[in-house]
């Protein structure tokens, strides 16, 4: 008996910390594919009607250089996951039901990626 409760609080500690992280395959680009990761920094729950905050980083998948790297907020609203930095230099969408239908604008370059590749 004791062993399941250890076992139960373990998973309820564990899972109250868990992070959301999407892993994302370019498509199309077979020259210079590249990945971008994103990785809840803020605590709690990724949940509609609330910002969270995440990490980005685009990199290139055959040498795995930072291609680029901000901290952006995401909103969720039903299954669409919008993300964008303050400054404007990236912004994009994750659709939950839809992962390899994903994308994202670096300045002028809009990459289009699957998201369910890595999940």
């Amino acid at each position: 008996m004791k062993s399941i409760i250890g076992f139960l609080v373990l998973m309820t500690v564990t899972t109250a910390f868990a992070r959301e992280q999407y892993v994302c395959q370019e498509k199309g680009n077979r020259t210079s594919p590249r990945t971008m990761t994103l990785t809840q920094l803020s605590s709690g729950r990724v949940q509609e009607g609330v910002k969270h905050l995440f990490g980005l980083e685009l990199r290139d998948r055959r040498t795995g250089t930072v291609l680029f790297a901000a901290r952006v907020n995401v909103e969720v609203e039903d299954v669409m996951f919008s993300f964008s930095n303050r400054q404007g230099e990236v912004t994009g969408m994750i659709y939950l039901d839809e992962l390899d239908q994903s994308w994202a604008e670096f300045g002028r370059n809009k990459l289009r990626f699957d998201c369910g590749a890595g999940r």
